[in-house]
């Protein structure tokens, strides 16, 4: 096969940052590569650099390649929504019939129609395809190759994207039972070596009396005692390079870090004050139907999802619950007082209000102590001082799902709506989302476009709207 682009010990700099050092990778035409990485890991600039957009510190790029054609978000057209700006500029480069596609981040925003026929027309693409991307689903049927960028270095993975978490996962059980394994070694040696100076110890208070009597030294003893500790020492030398080694191959596994939640309900949990119960319901915006036939029951502590196309209602089925004036309801609504209510959307607009993580946990608690407020933010991974007091403006899409998640846990609503907020967020983050959403003592409804977010939230029902109704679908289908 033969070689479209070569990466010879690439360093990359972005804005004085240091994202990719002594990277070298190949691309063969005919590859469909995945690079998967931590936001701000420098998964969009190594696109760039493959497409002569950026140029690389240190190190070469080669390329046997007539054209590439790349697709940014940068490029999408502001005067339409996300889902129809990506299909227009996502057709102009298709158009182009460039010898190397490059994609970053193209499932942002499209509903799952639109992600059904973008697959469907990367199948059917002859040419080579790279694709930066936090999309479980579209990684897993689309690329047969991974390229990890984190931490500043490019690992490259033959397989697809479930085999490679699993892969680390195993290194990981490996190399913790390594480590056990030495631990135990090291113990054992230790206990031998104090048992032997022990022992040595009474041969010399018994042998002192007899050098003394005889009146010269014994060489051989003291020889053959000296061995004995400088083998002992070797072992024990060994043992920690061993030990050493195990670490280092341990420091360079990273896999995501979870929080820890802890829940603090502002209202006395209250079993009927949560739910949900809508009998022969409908909803409009400006006389315009949206919904009918509406017959739904949230119980409490009852965890649902909705999985369905844009402009189908969804969000406004969400604000129709919280009351809203714009949408029009009619039926019977029985849901939770306002205040009873959280809402958090893709803008995290929750945290809008704050300079820095730490005030918007005491603007979320003014009764707790600064001690108390801290602690909660460790549980959601905000330890350092640096951490807590960092501008809510300069977090990534990750962290502030985490600190809005960590202000929901603050004064946990009994009632909590989620609406689209794996959207922008990498799959290290949406793993601690969905650590934080599986412990949520309370009622959960939840939007998403993310078929495989919702089957790992294993919620207790998801739900579809189709021709203005909304409809239960079984969570053992294939959501798309």
């Amino acid at each position: 096969m033969s070689i479209a682009v070569s990466l010879s010990h690439i360093t990359i700099e972005f804005a004085q940052n240091l994202l990719l050092s002594d990277a070298s990778a190949q691309v063969n035409f005919g590859d469909r590569i995945g690079i998967i990485g931590p936001n701000g890991a420098g998964k969009s600039t190594l696109l760039k650099a493959i497409a002569g957009q950026v140029i690389p510190t240190m190190g070469t790029i080669n390329s046997a390649v007539l054209t590439v054609a790349m697709l940014e978000q940068q490029r999408l057209d502001t005067c339409l929504s996300g889902a129809e700006a990506f299909e227009v500029a996502f057709t102009q480069v298709l158009s182009e019939s460039p010898d190397i596609l490059l994609l970053d981040e193209p499932t942002n925003h499209l509903d799952p129609s639109r992600r059904k026929r973008l697959m469907r027309l990367l199948e059917g693409y002859y040419g080579t395809v790279l694709i930066a991307s936090h999309d479980e689903q579209l990684l897993e049927t689309t690329v047969d190759k991974l390229w990890v960028v984190d931490h500043k270095q490019l690992i490259t993975f033959p397989g697809r994207f479930s085999e490679y978490w699993l892969w680390q996962e195993k290194r990981v059980e490996a190399l913790q039972a390594q480590k056990e394994k030495l631990k135990n070694t090291k113990k054992s040696h230790h206990q031998q070596r104090m048992k032997a100076q022990e022992k040595s110890a009474k041969k010399a208070a018994q042998g002192k009396k007899a050098i003394q009597k005889r009146k010269w030294p014994t060489i051989q003893s003291k020889t053959k005692l000296a061995r004995g500790q400088e083998c002992s020492d070797k072992i024990a030398a060994e043992l920690k390079n061993k030990a050493a080694a195990l670490n280092d191959a341990l420091s360079e596994i990273h896999l995501p870090e979870l929080p820890i939640p802890r829940f603090s309900f502002e209202h006395e949990p209250n079993k009927h004050r949560s739910e949900i119960l809508i009998s022969d319901g409908t909803l409009k915006i400006n006389e315009a139907l949206l919904l009918e036939d509406i017959n739904f029951y949230l119980r409490s502590g009852e965890h649902v999802g909705i999985f369905a196309d844009n402009a189908t209602g969804k969000t406004s089925f969400f604000k129709a619950i919280m009351g809203q004036p714009d949408v029009v309801r009619s039926g019977q609504w029985q849901v939770p007082p306002f205040d009873m209510i959280g809402w958090l959307d893709q803008h995290y607009a929750l945290v809008d209000n704050a300079s820095c993580p730490l005030e918007a946990i005491e603007n979320r608690r003014p009764d707790w102590t600064p001690t108390e407020c801290r602690r909660h933010l460790c549980d959601f991974l905000f330890s350092t001082t640096e951490q807590v007091m960092q501008p809510i403006k300069t977090l990534s899409g990750g962290e502030k799902a985490r600190i809005s998640l960590a202000c929901i846990a603050a004064a946990a609503p009994p009632l909590l709506l989620l609406d689209e907020v794996t959207n922008n967020i990498d799959w290290w983050a949406r793993q601690q989302i969905i650590s934080v959403m599986k412990a949520y003592p309370g009622s959960l409804l939840l939007i998403s476009h993310d078929a495989e977010f919702l089957k790992a939230l294993s919620l207790d029902q998801v739900m579809t709207i189709k021709d203005k109704q909304l409809k239960t679908i079984e969570l053992t289908l294939p959501l798309l």
